[in-house]
C-alpha cells in the first residue's frame, strides 16, 4: 500500500465541524442571552427550527437589499 500524501488523511468519517455539503456554510452567532431565549421560544411558536427562521430573516434582508439597490439605480435613471 502506498502511504498518504503528505497533508492528506485515509479519515473517511467526515469531520463534525464539516459542512454537510460543498453549497452550505457554516456561521457561528453569539446573541444575548434574552434574545435567544425569544428566539426559540418564537421557534416553538412557528414549529420551525432556529435555523429555518434565521434563514427566513436573512433572505427577507437580502431582498429588501437588493429592491432598495433597484429603487435606488431607478431613480437615478429617472433623473437623468
Amino acid at each position: 500500500m502506498t502511504p498518504p500524501l503528505l497533508g492528506t488523511s485515509l479519515k473517511t468519517t467526515p469531520s463534525p465541524f464539516t459542512p454537510p455539503s460543498p453549497g452550505v456554510v457554516e456561521f457561528a452567532l453569539l446573541l444575548p442571552k434574552e434574545q435567544a431565549d425569544e428566539l426559540i421560544e418564537l421557534s416553538r411558536r412557528r414549529s420551525e427550527s432556529v435555523a429555518q427562521i434565521l434563514r427566513s430573516w436573512i433572505q427577507q434582508g437580502l431582498l429588501r437589499e437588493e429592491l432598495a439597490k433597484k429603487s435606488a439605480h431607478d431613480s437615478l435613471l429617472l433623473r437623468d
